[in-house]
């Protein structure tokens, strides 16, 4: 019996055999890929990161791909590309891949003979037609009236159709004026029993940087642990993060006010610092031959753009993070982070540890290879937040730490069995897992023990993302909500995230009904209160940690990043429907005690950093 199924985004369709690209609720029979994702995501992801790690060893022209992209000894860019990195917001790309892999699964899985779609992106059409060819399907286009928009300005647009080496000129050549010329070339003298510790900045607390303190909210607690201990000076490595609250005069400013204080480290620098003309003509060297090798391989590695048991090459979707890995930008900077800290470590010295917030970006790899190159003392990935079952990029192929050619920390350090749990769960050596305290969310230790207080009204609590496309779609649905009447009786309060403003989203007329908080978060915790959280923030986990009502955005066309996905009873939204269910039956969620580490006494990260009493 010829079997045909029919893939669409639009929300309705009248056919039995129906696949929805983008839709969550189907007809009964239908199926919908979003879902199909998330059944199948571990069994997807374990396939993509084997890809990632498999593809770094495969031969290509006679040496593996990773040793003809290698830009130090043994350090390789294909470990700090954006295709190692499978960052679910830095290639977005990944949640098409995804979803056309289980269209893939399901296609075998119902012996489908034809395809028919009224899909219109050029790049997964072309994409489904290899695919029908090899396995000898029918692909049937139905021709729509829409068209495709593109988002971003002109300038944007333009950009983004320039050859990736002339991008990567443009761009080098503003991060030179605007960012190099600023950080004169700093030396370090090797001393005697420190440590390091590399970061952002300058997310921090801004009062006590008043007063001469460094107080790091990536780290917050640890601060009084090490000031308590005085057993090591300690350098701190800043990695750079613009601010809204704080330009680089400022920051450059504190970190010298830090450093003739003293009183919280001996030396206070960003890696630019590490760049001399002599460091950046050799990372320019590397660019050139990176970009000219990329160029030598590319048609061998672009066949070979598909799963193990898979015949969907997906070269076509990820061809622009290639050449941008390799030929662009991303390269560039990498070329040029990887030179900086080079120099850091060769003048640094031995070190007592090193650790960092581990989050598996492509910097860390390279600080990660520079201290262990050299044997300069045990390095610590100390994890940042939280883990997510989609947050590709913190599950490696197990192979990697038997891999002594691969730049991994010594210890991956997760801060409670949630992170523990699924680590061991990907196969990560129980003895490369060292749990430790969530530093970052230390202060729930004690809000945890206290009573909330209570405001004079029900309060919904609206608590933004750092990105934009979540928290865009977050207040769209509240103004139609709002607009609906749904919050009548309500007081609407928008908690954002430091670095989106989030009146861009909001009509003027809404903006002076509503309050936009500026505070930190913690100051926003009250008894009667409704916790509205966007997709991918950690807000929503601390709201359930002080059993607060919480509910999430569903995410639209992305991988669910929700830091409490699998905890029952968490109501999603993303309907009108959902907000007037979340307003009914938002109730505070279960959560395990060991789901974040909360010692205040920060027992564990003493005996890594400094061993038993």
């Amino acid at each position: 019996m010829h079997k045909t199924l029919f893939l669409t985004d639009k929300n309705a369709s009248s056919h039995g055999s129906t696949v929805h690209w983008q839709a969550w609720d189907v007809p009964e029979n239908h199926h919908s890929l979003p879902a199909l994702v998330a059944s199948n995501l571990l069994a997807i992801r374990q396939e993509h990161a084997t890809w990632a790690y498999e593809m770094g060893k495969t031969p290509i022209q006679g040496r593996p791909l990773a040793e003809q992209l290698l830009i130090h000894a043994d350090l390789s860019m294909w470990w700090c590309s954006l295709l190692y990195e499978r960052h679910p917001k830095m290639t977005p790309c990944l949640y098409t891949l995804f979803r056309l892999r289980a269209l893939e699964q399901l296609m075998e899985a119902e012996h489908i003979q034809e395809c028919v779609t009224d899909l219109e992106d050029p790049i997964i059409l072309q994409i489904l037609e290899r695919l029908c060819q090899k396995k000898g399907y029918t692909l049937t286009r139905q021709a729509t009236k829409r068209r495709q928009k593109t988002a971003g300005s002109w300038r944007e647009k333009i950009y983004h159709q320039l050859p990736a080496p002339l991008r990567a000129l443009i761009r080098g050549l503003h991060w030179l004026f605007t960012i190099k010329r600023h950080f004169p070339r700093a030396s370090l003298t090797p001393r005697q029993n420190c440590a390091s510790i590399v970061t952002y900045f300058p997310n921090i607390d801004l009062d006590q940087a008043k007063q001469g303190r460094f107080v790091s909210h990536y780290w917050e607690q640890l601060h009084s642990l090490l000031n308590n201990q005085h057993r090591h000076p300690i350098r701190w490595l800043f990695i750079r993060f613009p601010s809204p609250q704080l330009d680089l005069a400022a920051c450059r400013k504190l970190c010298q006010t830090f450093a003739s204080k003293g009183q919280d480290g001996f030396s206070f620098h960003y890696l630019e610092e590490f760049l001399g003309l002599a460091d950046l003509l050799r990372a320019v060297k590397n660019y050139c031959r990176l970009a000219y090798k990329s160029r030598q391989v590319e048609a061998e590695f672009l066949s070979k753009c598909h799963f193990a048991h898979s015949q969907l090459n997906f070269a076509p979707l990820i061809y622009k993070d290639w050449a941008e890995s390799f030929r662009g930008w991303r390269c560039l900077e990498r070329c040029l982070m990887a030179e900086a800290f080079a120099r850091y470590a060769e003048e640094a010295g031995p070190l007592q540890w090193t650790i960092f917030p581990l989050e598996n970006c492509p910097w860390e790899r390279m600080l990660t290879y520079e201290i262990k190159a050299r044997n300069f003392g045990p390095l610590y990935g100390i994890q940042h937040s939280t883990i997510r079952p989609t947050d590709l990029r913190y599950f490696d192929d197990w192979r990697v730490f038997q891999d002594k050619s691969f730049p991994a920390p010594d210890r991956l350090c997760p801060n409670g069995q949630s992170a523990y749990k699924q680590w061991l769960e990907a196969k990560v050596p129980s003895q490369r897992l060292y749990a430790v305290e969530a530093l970052r969310y230390g202060y729930l230790a004690q809000a945890k023990t206290k009573v909330l207080k209570s405001a004079k009204e029900k309060t919904l609590l609206i608590v933004t993302s750092f990105f934009a496309d979540e928290t865009r779609a977050h207040l769209q649905l509240f103004v139609r909500a709002y607009q609906a009447g749904l919050f009548a009786g309500l007081r609407c309060l928008i908690k954002p995230h430091p670095y989106l403003d989030p009146r861009q989203f909001l009509p003027p007329e809404i903006v002076t009904k509503i309050s936009i908080g500026t505070d930190p978060l913690p100051n926003y915790w009250q008894k009667n209160c409704i916790v509205w959280a966007s997709n991918s923030t950690t807000a929503a986990l601390e709201a359930a940690v002080l059993g607060l009502p919480v509910a999430c955005m569903r995410s639209a066309s992305d991988f669910d990043l929700s830091p409490i996905q699998n905890i029952a009873g968490l109501i999603r939204t993303a309907s009108l429907a959902d907000v007037k269910t979340m307003l009914a039956k938002a109730a505070p969620l279960t959560i395990a005690e060991d789901y974040l580490l909360l010692d205040a006494s920060l027992q564990r990260t003493e005996r890594l950093l400094f061993g038993e009493k």
